[in-house]
């Protein structure tokens, strides 16, 4: 079965972790890749262009409290150009970010796509949004840098209950700039790293890993993308470990982290093609949704602990909206793309995405 053989792969990359050590110590970035088959989508389709972007308004009261932060959202352009559901991704967790990024995505305008010269929505964009003050200081400031260490030190020790209200008291105070961001965000998995949560230190280290190699020293930051593509592939979210694989070979192709992971490319790679189920372990977020990027075109849900909503499925050239029924089972149009879902429901719920193979729907 796939979960054995995934946890064949994954122990072995175990193995490979203990001869790492943990260190302690508004822009756009591009689309975040999923894994496709690069003939999936239809070659006369021409993507969508941008006319005129507009840049969030920077918050007043997080301007005076010096604030920098950032939001990542994913958006539909429309047949007409216009953007429509703006839904926030993820974010570094200041609110008046969220709401202005929004806000400022809702006004861009696009040369939309088309397919064989008739206009197409183009419902999977990506886009992250950078607020910085003009004059930011570098580095964190020493208030943050003794809290950062004493958090690093009762995780060390394992008090984790001490490092748990250390990290709340972190949490409450504004973070100045992306250095205290990325740090923030660092200490976090390390704390849910040593409480043996991965779903939570999986979602922090994504927070850091975009942009992170501007402010983590080199060996903590290839830690962080080794660490997490250990955690995506034990949770079976194949297009994540292949995006954490991508970033470290764009960040240091000649690295042994590189070459010690290639092989196991090649088996996910088998896997995705194989004729298993591939079983991912979900959660509605605090935003009340999870999203997910595709590795294949059939899909299914199960198990699922409480109550879901629906599920949007964002495509290259498709956007739909359906109510979630467990029992049913989703095939994609190859012309579709690739596709990424946004499942809504009630906070905590959790539930079993099944990605099927072709021959099984």
């Amino acid at each position: 079965m796939l979960k054995t053989t995934v946890k064949i792969i994954s122990f072995g990359l175990i193995l490979f972790f203990y001869s790492f050590q943990i260190l302690a110590s508004a822009e756009q970035e591009k689309q975040i890749p999923c894994h496709s088959n690069e003939n999936s989508v239809n070659n006369e389709v021409k993507k969508a262009s941008p006319i005129k972007k507009v840049a969030p308004t920077y918050p007043k009261v997080a301007a005076r409290k010096k604030q920098e932060g950032w939001v990542r959202l994913s958006f539909i352009v429309k047949e007409d150009g216009s953007v429509d559901l703006p839904i926030i991704e993820d974010s570094s967790g200041i609110e008046s970010f969220e709401k202005a990024a929004k806000n400022a995505v809702k006004a861009w305008v696009f040369d939309p796509a088309t397919r064989n010269g008739k206009t197409i929505e183009q419902c999977r964009n990506s886009v992250q949004l950078n607020f910085k003050m003009n004059k930011t200081t570098k580095g964190a400031s020493r208030r943050f840098v003794k809290q950062y260490r004493k958090i690093i030190q009762l995780i060390h020790d394992k008090e984790l209950n001490e490092a748990k209200q250390a990290l709340d008291e972190l949490a409450k105070k504004p973070r100045q700039n992306f250095y205290e961001d990325k740090f923030f965000f660092n200490v976090k998995a390390s704390y849910f790293q040593a409480m043996g949560d991965n779903r939570q230190e999986l979602a922090n280290l994504k927070k850091l890993i975009p942009t992170g190699k501007d402010y983590l020293p080199k060996d903590s930051y290839v830690y962080s993308i080794t660490r997490a593509f250990q955690l995506a592939l034990l949770n079976n979210e194949l297009s994540s470990t292949l995006y954490f694989y991508n970033k470290l070979k764009q960040f240091d192709e000649n690295s042994e982290t590189i070459a010690k992971l290639t092989p196991y490319i090649e088996k996910i790679n088998s896997l995705i093609y194989s004729s298993d189920p591939i079983f991912v372990a979900a959660q509605i977020n605090e935003r009340k949704h999870w999203n997910h990027y595709l590795t294949r075109k059939n899909f299914t849900f199960a198990n699922i602990e409480g109550k879901l909503n629906s599920v949007d499925i964002r495509c290259d050239n498709h956007f739909s909206t359906y109510a979630l029924e467990s029992e049913r089972q989703w095939s994609i149009p190859e012309n579709w793309g690739k596709c990424q879902l946004f499942v809504k429901g009630e906070q905590g719920v959790k539930f079993n995405l099944i990605e099927l193979a072709a021959k099984q729907v």
